[in-house]
């Protein structure tokens, strides 16, 4: 069973009479009458009584037309489907973010491009650096926004853009004694409670390794990878925390206060996206607004 010849019913049935459909066709009445017998002689069944000057539909021809047209509506919606694809308008997109962006210019690209593509749909997965990256190599991901510490990982196939930097800030309760710094070292926050980010963080061992090089025990109440349960915890008095300038900037409501680093920590945010996703039209057309 061929496509053409579910049209060439359709068309006859239509137009009731193989002369008028060959007109409607293009194709000779040979070329026509032969197709349908051929089909009916397929399928096993008479789709046509044949008449002096008409062609009516039998019992199973009209339950075929049923079918035809729904297959041939199917092949429409599909071809049109695909030519949305392929001219970037439809698509989906695995996005992965890390937790302490709050309401980062990132996060203000992604709804932008949401808004001025409405049929391209973006999965956005939420989770810390290294198992960003890792979901990204694996192919779980098409785009990642991943924080570094230092220069990133050479990773073969995979294509990465510096997006920005933001410096390390410690977090502390509006009223606590070391906001009379102009800033913080490990060794002012001996005796504090401190809220870390999760063990398996890049910002983790940098932060465990600065309280190490300056010979401090850290007493760790939390780990978490939630800039809010970290805010509320540094705002009801329970610690101090560590976090970007972009959170405290989308935190400055709650009434925290923040102190630079005396040793600078540098995050750099890059855009990651494997190769081989690049030539998919929706991640080419997000790669393009990103970098655009």
């Amino acid at each position: 069973m061929k496509l053409t010849q579910l049209e060439y019913i359709l068309t006859v049935s239509e137009c009731g009479s193989i002369t008028a459909a060959t007109e409607k066709l293009f194709v000779t009445q040979p070329t026509l009458s032969q197709q349908i017998m051929k089909l009916e002689e397929e399928l096993g069944v008479q789709l046509f009584v044949r008449q002096s000057r008409n062609m009516v539909t039998t019992l199973a021809g009209e339950e075929f037309l049923v079918y035809a047209r729904r297959i041939l509506n199917d092949l429409d919606c599909l071809t049109n489907a695909m030519t949305d694809y392929s001219m970037h308008n439809k698509g989906k997109i695995r996005i992965g973010m890390f937790s302490s962006f709050g309401a980062s210019s990132i996060l203000n690209r992604l709804f932008l491009f949401s808004r001025e593509n409405p049929m391209i749909e973006t999965l956005i997965t939420v989770n810390e650096g290294k198992t960003l990256l890792n979901m990204l190599t694996a192919h779980h991901l098409d785009a990642a926004f991943i924080p570094f510490y230092g220069n990133p990982p050479d990773i073969q196939g995979i294509y990465m853009t510096k997006m920005y930097d933001t410096n390390m800030f410690v977090l502390l309760s509006p009223d606590h004694p070391l906001r009379e710094k102009c800033c913080i070292d490990y060794t002012d926050m001996k005796d504090e409670n401190i809220i870390m980010p999760l063990i398996t963080s890049n910002l983790h061992s940098i932060l465990v390794a600065g309280f190490s090089n300056s010979n401090v025990n850290p007493k760790i109440i939390c780990e978490t990878c939630h800039p809010e349960i970290m805010v509320q915890m540094v705002v009801g008095k329970m610690g101090v925390a560590f976090g970007s300038e972009v959170l405290v900037q989308a935190n400055i409501y709650n009434g925290i206060m923040y102190r630079p680093l005396k040793r600078v920590i540098t995050q750099t945010i890059y855009f990651a996206m494997p190769m081989d996703a690049c030539e998919i039209p929706a991640n080419r057309k997000f790669l393009n607004f990103i970098s655009g």
